[in-house]
């Protein structure tokens, strides 16, 4: 008898559940919806299963945070295993962690994805236990390893964060971290879920988004920021 992850299909019907609500707010400060992104992870879904079967590796090497909360979400429902990539990786790094991982697939900002028709999604669908995502630490004590997770493991962190730190229908998340960093996936994305809170996507990191680090946060009334070490001591 195979087990059911019953967190994958709560963290699932939460969209259904949201569905009208503003989930988040991409870098074009365009509202989506609970409803109309989990559509297009649906249809990201459909596409990938044209080239690749389940269970298979993705590599996703990007910089844009709506297109990689797509990925994850479209890698949690047709049961591949996602492996983000900090898109700085040299050509050499990358190399070595493909001959490690042996992706099927490489995803990036130039890759097309074939078109498909949409259908409904079936919310009380079962989804059984399977490798969700691969995160690779951060490399500071030696080299990088890949940490595997399973879809009921992962998400049961989500919502666990998600309680510890008090989301609720209320709460607006300013996601400015990595979404190749755990805190970028788990913390300040799969959680938010969990509570219908909204996310705002902001500006990638650097010296220069810094001097108006505030703007986009105070636009949107943002109530919770989580903040990296480094981007605390740059502010």
């Amino acid at each position: 008898m195979s087990l059911n992850s019953k967190e994958a299909l709560s963290f699932i019907n939460c969209f259904n559940i949201h569905k009208e609500k503003t989930f988040l707010i991409d870098s074009n400060n365009k509202a989506i919806s609970y409803g109309d992104f989990f559509e297009s992870c649906l249809d990201l879904k459909k596409s990938l299963e044209k080239k690749i079967q389940k269970n298979s590796k993705i590599f996703l090497i990007s910089s844009d945070t709506y297109f990689n909360f797509q990925m994850i979400v479209a890698s949690l429902i047709g049961s591949f295993i996602l492996i983000p990539i900090d898109p700085n990786f040299s050509k050499e790094r990358l190399n070595k962690l493909k001959k490690i991982f042996k992706p099927k697939i490489i995803i990036n900002k130039k890759y097309k994805l074939k078109q498909i028709n949409k259908t409904k999604y079936n919310f009380n669908k079962n989804i059984k236990i399977a490798n969700f995502i691969i995160v690779l630490t951060s490399g500071t004590t030696g080299e990088p390893k890949g940490i595997l997770f399973n879809n009921q493991n992962y998400l049961l962190s989500a919502k666990s964060f998600s309680e510890l730190v008090q989301y609720d229908a209320e709460t607006t998340v300013y996601h400015c971290l990595p979404t190749h960093y755990n805190a970028g996936i788990l913390n300040t994305f799969l959680s938010c879920v969990f509570s219908g809170s909204k996310i705002i996507i902001g500006e990638k990191i650097n010296y220069k988004t810094l001097l108006n680090f505030w703007e986009k946060p105070k636009k949107f009334n943002c109530n919770s920021i989580h903040l990296t070490p480094t981007i605390v001591a740059g502010l």
